[in-house]
Formats: C-alpha cells, structure tokens, sequence
C-alpha cells in the first residue's frame, strides 16, 4: 500500500507529516527520507487517471487550502498538455500517413525526397526509390468492391512495413 494508491483511489492524497509511519512497507519513502506527501490525479477527458502529480518533502508540510485547488490545477494544466500533444500527433499522422495502410503518403514522400536530394547532394550518397504498382488493381476494386481492395492494400503495406525499417 502506498499514498499514490491512496491517491487514485480517492483522486487526492496530502499527508502533511509522518508519511513513513503511515507506509512502512513504502521502501522509497524512507529511503529518500521523506516526511510529507501530496498527490492529485491527472485525469483524461473521459475521467480516467492517466498519472498522479506529487510533490513530496523531508519536512512537514503546513496544511493550507490553497495547496490542494493549486494542485488541482497544475494537474489539469499537464492533462490539458498531454491531450494537446496527442492531438498534434493525430494531427501530424492524417498529414503524413495513409489512414488505411499507416504507410507515410506522398505529401511525406515529397517532403522526405526533397531532404535526401539536399543530403544526397552534400555526401554524394545516393540512393534509389521502389515503386510498387498492383496489377489489376482497379479491376479489382470495381468487380469485387471498395472493401476488398482496401483488404488488399492493407495487406500489402503489413507485408512491405515488415521487411522495410
């Protein structure tokens, strides 16, 4: 048992002094020395506890009601990060990646050619491109429909992404 379980469970745990005392079997708390403990959950859109922000110290901490709201608060300011950058990396992954096969589309193919001709042209490395066409392709889609050739291309790119890195 420890106070950041007690933290998730009842969403706030402040133990002004004696922390120690309170989770014996707690071994970090002693040996870092520590007296007093605070912790708030860090909580997602939907409710669910994503982390717990503490502060701990070797001294007692003074029991104030500012303490707990600027917990709070600091502990939303990070969830609110956390969803801001999985929102850019959402944001990041429609520009640059195919929704269906998760492979890199061509925006990002341009973008990637334009830095290793740059590189290219410094180093005087040189490299090569593969272009893979499917024979049939749209024949397929029309007689069998959308889905199937979605199943095909999707299956493509899980064999091609696990023979590339």
């Amino acid at each position: 048992h420890t106070p950041c379980e007690d933290a998730l469970e009842q969403s706030f745990c402040f133990i002004p002094e004696n922390v120690q005392q309170l989770y014996p079997k707690d071994e970090m708390l002693a040996e870092a020395g520590i007296e007093s403990y605070l912790g708030v959950v860090i909580q997602n859109l939907q409710g669910t506890s994503i982390g717990i922000l503490t502060a701990m110290g070797r001294h007692k901490i003074a029991p104030k009601p500012q303490l707990q709201a600027l917990m709070k608060i600091y502990s939303e300011r990070i969830a609110g990060e956390i969803r801001r950058a999985d929102d850019q990396e959402k944001i990041f992954n429609l520009a640059f990646y195919d929704p269906l096969t998760l492979l890199p589309n061509r925006r990002l193919l341009q973008e990637r050619l334009k830095l290793i001709t740059a590189l290219s042209t410094r180093t005087c490395q040189y490299g090569a491109i593969l272009f893979i066409d499917i024979d049939h392709f749209k024949f397929l889609n029309d007689t069998l429909g959308h889905h199937v050739g979605d199943q095909l291309l999707t299956l493509v790119a899980q064999r091609i992404s696990s023979i590339i890195q």
